[in-house]
Protein backbone atom coordinates (compact mmCIF):
# COMPACT_ATOMS: atom_id res chain seq x y z
CA UNK A 1 0.00 0.00 0.00
CA UNK A 2 1.55 3.10 -0.85
CA UNK A 3 0.03 6.40 0.25
CA UNK A 4 1.26 9.78 -1.09
CA UNK A 5 0.23 12.62 2.17
CA UNK A 6 0.45 15.99 0.83
CA UNK A 7 2.85 18.67 2.32
CA UNK A 8 0.38 21.80 3.25
CA UNK A 9 1.09 24.35 0.76
CA UNK A 10 0.01 27.24 2.49
CA UNK A 11 1.92 29.21 5.04
CA UNK A 12 -0.85 29.26 7.76
CA UNK A 13 -1.27 25.51 7.45
CA UNK A 14 2.11 24.51 8.71
CA UNK A 15 1.65 25.96 11.78
CA UNK A 16 -0.27 25.07 14.63
CA UNK A 17 -3.37 23.13 14.03
CA UNK A 18 -2.62 21.71 10.55
CA UNK A 19 1.13 21.56 10.77
CA UNK A 20 0.75 19.66 13.99
CA UNK A 21 -1.32 17.44 13.02
CA UNK A 22 0.93 17.18 9.15
CA UNK A 23 3.59 16.69 11.10
CA UNK A 24 2.91 13.85 13.96
CA UNK A 25 0.68 12.32 11.14
CA UNK A 26 3.78 11.62 9.01
CA UNK A 27 6.01 10.10 12.45
CA UNK A 28 3.48 8.28 13.74
CA UNK A 29 2.49 6.34 10.27
CA UNK A 30 5.87 5.50 9.48
CA UNK A 31 5.99 3.42 12.66
CA UNK A 32 3.02 1.13 11.35
CA UNK A 33 5.00 -0.92 9.45
CA UNK A 34 3.20 -3.33 8.14
CA UNK A 35 4.16 -3.13 4.51
CA UNK A 36 2.33 0.56 4.22
CA UNK A 37 4.66 2.92 2.54
CA UNK A 38 3.58 6.47 3.30
CA UNK A 39 5.33 9.11 1.42
CA UNK A 40 5.54 12.93 1.73
CA UNK A 41 4.96 14.89 -1.43
CA UNK A 42 4.29 18.09 -2.53
CA UNK A 43 1.10 19.64 -3.74
CA UNK A 44 0.82 18.92 -7.94
CA UNK A 45 3.53 16.16 -8.13
CA UNK A 46 3.24 13.19 -9.79
CA UNK A 47 1.08 10.85 -8.32
CA UNK A 48 1.82 7.56 -10.82
CA UNK A 49 2.34 4.27 -8.88
CA UNK A 50 0.52 5.46 -5.39
CA UNK A 51 -2.46 3.83 -4.76
CA UNK A 52 -3.94 6.77 -2.99
CA UNK A 53 -3.23 10.33 -1.64
CA UNK A 54 -4.43 11.72 1.52
CA UNK A 55 -4.71 15.67 1.89
CA UNK A 56 -4.25 16.39 5.57
CA UNK A 57 -5.44 20.01 5.04
CA UNK A 58 -8.27 21.91 3.29
CA UNK A 59 -9.52 26.01 3.03
CA UNK A 60 -12.08 26.81 1.56
CA UNK A 61 -11.03 29.65 -0.18
CA UNK A 62 -7.61 28.27 -2.04
CA UNK A 63 -7.64 26.27 -4.74
CA UNK A 64 -5.84 23.07 -2.78
CA UNK A 65 -7.76 20.25 -4.23
CA UNK A 66 -7.68 19.44 -8.01
CA UNK A 67 -10.54 18.77 -9.64
CA UNK A 68 -9.81 15.61 -11.49
CA UNK A 69 -8.98 13.06 -9.18
CA UNK A 70 -7.01 10.19 -10.57
CA UNK A 71 -6.53 8.00 -8.21
CA UNK A 72 -7.99 7.47 -4.84
CA UNK A 73 -8.65 10.36 -2.67
CA UNK A 74 -8.62 11.43 1.47
CA UNK A 75 -9.00 14.73 2.43
CA UNK A 76 -8.58 15.76 6.27
CA UNK A 77 -11.33 18.88 6.86
CA UNK A 78 -10.26 20.19 10.23
CA UNK A 79 -13.44 22.90 10.28
CA UNK A 80 -15.69 24.52 7.83
CA UNK A 81 -16.32 27.74 10.39
CA UNK A 82 -15.79 30.69 7.91
CA UNK A 83 -18.42 29.00 5.83
CA UNK A 84 -21.05 28.50 9.48
CA UNK A 85 -20.16 31.97 10.07
CA UNK A 86 -20.01 33.95 6.37
CA UNK A 87 -21.10 37.21 7.97
CA UNK A 88 -17.60 37.18 9.84
CA UNK A 89 -15.37 35.61 6.81
CA UNK A 90 -16.19 37.68 4.29
CA UNK A 91 -15.10 35.90 0.78
CA UNK A 92 -15.36 38.00 -2.05
CA UNK A 93 -16.53 36.88 -5.46
CA UNK A 94 -13.32 35.42 -5.96
CA UNK A 95 -13.41 33.61 -2.80
CA UNK A 96 -16.95 32.46 -3.33
CA UNK A 97 -15.94 30.79 -6.87
CA UNK A 98 -12.91 28.96 -5.14
CA UNK A 99 -14.88 27.83 -2.64
CA UNK A 100 -17.71 26.41 -5.31
CA UNK A 101 -14.16 24.55 -7.03
CA UNK A 102 -12.97 23.08 -3.46
CA UNK A 103 -16.69 21.90 -3.21
CA UNK A 104 -17.07 20.04 -5.75
CA UNK A 105 -13.62 17.86 -5.53
CA UNK A 106 -13.98 17.66 -2.16
CA UNK A 107 -17.46 16.00 -3.28
CA UNK A 108 -15.38 13.60 -5.64
CA UNK A 109 -13.21 12.65 -2.42
CA UNK A 110 -14.00 8.74 -1.22
CA UNK A 111 -13.66 9.89 2.61
CA UNK A 112 -13.17 12.85 4.90
CA UNK A 113 -11.75 12.97 7.74
CA UNK A 114 -12.58 15.68 10.60
CA UNK A 115 -11.64 16.20 13.98
CA UNK A 116 -14.80 16.10 15.81
CA UNK A 117 -18.60 14.98 15.53
CA UNK A 118 -19.26 18.91 15.57
CA UNK A 119 -17.18 19.68 12.49
CA UNK A 120 -18.09 16.13 11.06
CA UNK A 121 -22.44 17.59 11.49
CA UNK A 122 -20.81 20.80 9.92
CA UNK A 123 -19.28 19.33 7.01
CA UNK A 124 -22.54 16.80 6.31
CA UNK A 125 -24.51 20.37 6.68
CA UNK A 126 -22.94 22.59 4.51
CA UNK A 127 -21.14 20.26 1.63
CA UNK A 128 -23.96 17.80 1.74
CA UNK A 129 -21.65 15.34 1.53
CA UNK A 130 -23.04 11.54 3.28
CA UNK A 131 -21.99 10.78 6.74
CA UNK A 132 -21.20 7.61 5.46
CA UNK A 133 -17.90 9.35 3.91
CA UNK A 134 -17.17 11.38 6.86
CA UNK A 135 -14.73 10.10 9.49
CA UNK A 136 -14.08 11.47 12.79
CA UNK A 137 -10.49 11.34 14.29
CA UNK A 138 -10.07 12.94 17.04
CA UNK A 139 -5.93 14.69 17.23
CA UNK A 140 -3.50 13.65 19.89
CA UNK A 141 -1.23 15.54 21.87
CA UNK A 142 2.62 15.77 21.74
CA UNK A 143 4.80 14.10 24.60
CA UNK A 144 6.64 17.51 25.11
CA UNK A 145 3.54 19.08 26.96
CA UNK A 146 4.20 18.23 30.62
CA UNK A 147 7.35 16.36 30.46
CA UNK A 148 9.91 19.78 31.04
CA UNK A 149 11.79 19.06 34.13
CA UNK A 150 12.16 22.11 36.66
CA UNK A 151 15.55 23.60 35.37
CA UNK A 152 13.78 23.82 32.09
CA UNK A 153 10.94 25.67 33.19
CA UNK A 154 12.90 28.02 34.92
CA UNK A 155 14.86 28.61 32.03
CA UNK A 156 11.88 29.16 30.09
CA UNK A 157 11.01 31.50 32.04
CA UNK A 158 13.98 33.17 32.12
CA UNK A 159 14.06 33.31 28.41
CA UNK A 160 11.08 35.09 27.85
CA UNK A 161 11.30 37.13 30.98
CA UNK A 162 7.78 35.84 32.28
CA UNK A 163 6.21 37.36 35.48
CA UNK A 164 5.15 35.21 38.56
CA UNK A 165 1.25 35.30 37.51
CA UNK A 166 0.05 35.02 34.31
CA UNK A 167 -2.93 33.54 32.87
CA UNK A 168 -2.90 32.38 28.68
CA UNK A 169 -4.04 31.65 25.54
CA UNK A 170 -2.86 30.54 22.65
CA UNK A 171 -4.38 30.60 19.16
CA UNK A 172 -5.57 32.67 16.22
CA UNK A 173 -7.71 36.16 16.39
CA UNK A 174 -10.25 34.94 13.71
CA UNK A 175 -13.84 36.29 15.14
CA UNK A 176 -14.52 32.88 16.59
CA UNK A 177 -11.64 32.93 18.65
CA UNK A 178 -13.55 35.89 20.89
CA UNK A 179 -10.23 37.41 21.94
CA UNK A 180 -12.33 40.72 22.56
CA UNK A 181 -14.26 38.83 25.53
CA UNK A 182 -10.76 37.49 26.63
CA UNK A 183 -9.78 41.06 27.01
CA UNK A 184 -12.72 42.51 28.79
CA UNK A 185 -12.88 39.62 31.07
CA UNK A 186 -8.88 40.00 32.07
CA UNK A 187 -9.64 43.62 32.73
CA UNK A 188 -12.17 43.05 35.41
CA UNK A 189 -9.48 40.07 36.62
CA UNK A 190 -6.75 42.89 37.15
CA UNK A 191 -8.78 44.47 39.67
CA UNK A 192 -8.48 41.67 42.30
CA UNK A 193 -5.12 40.19 41.27
CA UNK A 194 -2.63 43.51 40.27
CA UNK A 195 0.36 40.84 39.95
CA UNK A 196 -1.51 39.07 37.09
CA UNK A 197 -0.65 38.93 33.38
CA UNK A 198 -1.84 38.00 30.10
CA UNK A 199 0.22 36.19 27.86
CA UNK A 200 -0.90 35.75 23.70
CA UNK A 201 0.56 33.40 22.29
CA UNK A 202 -0.21 33.05 17.81
CA UNK A 203 0.74 34.43 14.68
CA UNK A 204 -2.39 36.82 14.73
CA UNK A 205 -0.65 38.70 17.62
CA UNK A 206 2.35 39.42 15.86
CA UNK A 207 1.90 39.90 11.96
CA UNK A 208 -0.06 43.39 11.42
CA UNK A 209 -3.86 43.14 10.39
CA UNK A 210 -6.81 44.97 10.50
CA UNK A 211 -8.00 42.75 13.07
CA UNK A 212 -4.73 42.86 15.12
CA UNK A 213 -5.11 46.74 14.71
CA UNK A 214 -9.20 46.74 16.27
CA UNK A 215 -7.77 44.09 19.04
CA UNK A 216 -4.70 47.01 20.47
CA UNK A 217 -7.39 49.75 19.91
CA UNK A 218 -9.25 47.75 22.39
CA UNK A 219 -6.11 47.22 24.69
CA UNK A 220 -5.57 50.24 24.71
CA UNK A 221 -8.89 51.47 25.56
CA UNK A 222 -9.04 49.52 28.62
CA UNK A 223 -5.40 50.95 29.41
CA UNK A 224 -4.34 46.89 30.04
CA UNK A 225 -1.42 47.35 27.65
CA UNK A 226 1.09 47.12 30.42
CA UNK A 227 -0.32 43.67 31.33
CA UNK A 228 -0.38 42.28 28.49
CA UNK A 229 2.74 39.95 27.05
CA UNK A 230 3.15 38.77 23.09
CA UNK A 231 6.31 36.42 22.61
CA UNK A 232 7.71 36.15 19.22
CA UNK A 233 8.30 33.12 17.63
CA UNK A 234 8.28 29.90 20.43
CA UNK A 235 9.76 26.77 19.82
CA UNK A 236 8.18 24.18 21.22
CA UNK A 237 10.02 23.72 24.61
CA UNK A 238 9.02 27.11 25.08
CA UNK A 239 5.47 26.71 24.75
CA UNK A 240 5.32 23.78 26.30
CA UNK A 241 6.90 25.51 29.42
CA UNK A 242 4.42 28.09 28.91
CA UNK A 243 1.80 25.95 29.33
CA UNK A 244 3.41 24.30 32.41
CA UNK A 245 4.01 27.79 34.04
CA UNK A 246 0.22 29.34 33.58
CA UNK A 247 -1.82 29.63 36.22
CA UNK A 248 -5.15 29.18 34.01
CA UNK A 249 -5.40 28.24 30.29
CA UNK A 250 -8.12 30.39 28.72
CA UNK A 251 -10.33 29.07 25.41
CA UNK A 252 -13.51 31.73 24.93
CA UNK A 253 -14.20 30.40 21.55
CA UNK A 254 -17.63 31.26 20.02
CA UNK A 255 -16.86 27.74 17.60
CA UNK A 256 -14.23 25.65 17.54
CA UNK A 257 -13.27 22.58 15.72
CA UNK A 258 -11.15 20.61 17.66
CA UNK A 259 -9.28 22.82 20.34
CA UNK A 260 -5.96 21.58 20.46
CA UNK A 261 -4.44 24.19 23.11
CA UNK A 262 -7.12 22.63 25.76
CA UNK A 263 -5.73 19.54 25.22
CA UNK A 264 -2.10 20.43 25.44
CA UNK A 265 -2.78 22.77 28.13
CA UNK A 266 -4.16 19.44 29.99
CA UNK A 267 -1.56 17.15 28.94
CA UNK A 268 0.59 20.17 30.90
CA UNK A 269 -1.44 20.26 34.11
CA UNK A 270 -2.81 23.48 33.41
CA UNK A 271 -6.21 24.09 34.33
CA UNK A 272 -8.51 25.51 31.86
CA UNK A 273 -11.56 27.62 31.61
CA UNK A 274 -13.09 27.11 28.39
CA UNK A 275 -16.59 28.36 26.53
CA UNK A 276 -19.01 25.06 26.26
CA UNK A 277 -19.60 25.95 22.60
CA UNK A 278 -18.60 23.85 19.37
CA UNK A 279 -16.19 20.93 19.47
CA UNK A 280 -14.71 22.05 23.22
CA UNK A 281 -16.67 19.70 25.50
CA UNK A 282 -15.42 16.94 22.97
CA UNK A 283 -11.58 17.33 23.79
CA UNK A 284 -12.44 18.56 27.89
CA UNK A 285 -15.22 16.30 28.69
CA UNK A 286 -15.48 17.06 32.66
CA UNK A 287 -12.00 18.08 32.90
CA UNK A 288 -12.19 21.93 32.26
CA UNK A 289 -14.51 24.68 34.13
CA UNK A 290 -17.45 26.05 31.52
CA UNK A 291 -18.02 29.60 31.58
CA UNK A 292 -20.55 31.33 29.24
CA UNK A 293 -18.94 32.83 25.99
CA UNK A 294 -21.06 35.89 25.63
CA UNK A 295 -20.26 37.20 29.51
CA UNK A 296 -16.93 38.06 30.20
CA UNK A 297 -17.82 38.71 33.95
CA UNK A 298 -18.59 34.41 33.75
CA UNK A 299 -15.38 34.17 32.65
CA UNK A 300 -13.76 36.61 35.00
CA UNK A 301 -15.69 34.54 38.33
CA UNK A 302 -14.50 31.63 36.85
CA UNK A 303 -10.89 32.34 36.65
CA UNK A 304 -11.09 33.62 39.71
CA UNK A 305 -11.96 29.99 41.40
CA UNK A 306 -9.49 28.76 40.18
CA UNK A 307 -7.00 31.00 40.95
CA UNK A 308 -8.30 31.33 45.07
CA UNK A 309 -9.83 28.02 45.38
CA UNK A 310 -6.46 25.19 46.00
CA UNK A 311 -8.75 22.25 46.07
CA UNK A 312 -10.73 23.03 42.95
CA UNK A 313 -7.47 23.89 41.45
CA UNK A 314 -6.00 19.98 41.96
CA UNK A 315 -9.37 18.73 41.28
CA UNK A 316 -9.00 20.21 37.56
CA UNK A 317 -5.17 19.49 37.16
CA UNK A 318 -5.80 15.80 37.63
CA UNK A 319 -8.81 15.81 36.08
CA UNK A 320 -7.20 17.68 32.78
CA UNK A 321 -4.24 15.06 32.87
CA UNK A 322 -6.04 11.93 33.07
CA UNK A 323 -8.32 13.43 29.90
CA UNK A 324 -5.89 14.40 27.78
CA UNK A 325 -3.88 10.29 28.47
CA UNK A 326 -7.13 9.41 26.45
CA UNK A 327 -5.36 11.41 22.99
CA UNK A 328 -2.57 10.54 21.75
CA UNK A 329 -0.67 10.79 17.77
CA UNK A 330 -0.93 7.15 18.09
CA UNK A 331 -4.09 6.35 18.23
CA UNK A 332 -4.51 9.03 15.61
CA UNK A 333 -2.58 7.59 12.79
CA UNK A 334 -4.41 4.12 13.29
CA UNK A 335 -7.40 4.84 12.93
CA UNK A 336 -6.31 7.07 9.88
CA UNK A 337 -4.47 3.82 8.97
CA UNK A 338 -8.00 1.98 9.58
CA UNK A 339 -9.35 4.32 7.28
CA UNK A 340 -6.73 4.16 4.68
CA UNK A 341 -7.32 0.26 4.35
CA UNK A 342 -11.30 0.53 4.28
CA UNK A 343 -10.91 3.41 1.21
CA UNK A 344 -8.49 0.96 -0.75
CA UNK A 345 -10.95 -2.55 -0.76
CA UNK A 346 -13.62 -0.29 -1.92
Amino acid sequence: MKIALVTPPLAGHRERGSGVYFNNLDKEMSKIGDGTNVIVVKLGQDLSGFDMVHYPYFDPFFLTLPLIKTIKRIVTVHDLIPLKYPQNFPTGVRGSLKWLWQRSALKKTDRIITDSRVAASDIKKITGISSAKIKTIPLGVDGIYGSLKEGQIRQVKKRLALPADFILYVGDINFNKNISLLLKSFTRLIYEFPKLYLVLVGKGFREPTSALGQLKKLIMELKIEKRIIIPQTLSDSDLAGLFQLAAVYIQPSIDEGFGLPVLEAMASGCPVVTADRGSLPEVAGQAALYADYRDPQDFTDKIKLILTDDKLRENFIKKGKARSKQFSWQKTAKLTYQVYREVLTE
